[in-house]
């Protein structure tokens, strides 16, 4: 038998510039990153416009982690990056 704890979360991208902002989430190659999935994986967020994204965590051991998710935004120079930290 395996007990796996789940948790679901949504996270709102917003696009601050006054261009379109195509987005790609980068998938997780470190630690604990196979645990987690996101959607949408690509979508362009309108200038002054907001996309909201589904976050999903499933592990069978729970242990303290911190996990960057980075979202590739076309035209940025900079991946926008999110943190998410466990502490158990």
């Amino acid at each position: 038998m395996e007990v796996w704890l789940t948790a679901a979360s949504q996270v709102k991208l917003i696009n601050l510039g006054a261009i379109d902002a195509p987005f790609t989430y980068s998938p997780l190659t470190a630690n604990m990153g196979f645990c987690f999935k996101f959607a949408p994986k690509e979508d362009i967020v309108a200038p002054g416009g907001t996309q909201t994204a589904q976050i999903s965590f499933s592990a069978t051991t729970v242990w303290r982690f911190e996990e960057e998710i980075q979202f590739s935004v076309a035209g940025s120079p900079m991946s926008a990056i999110l943190t998410i930290k466990m502490d158990k």
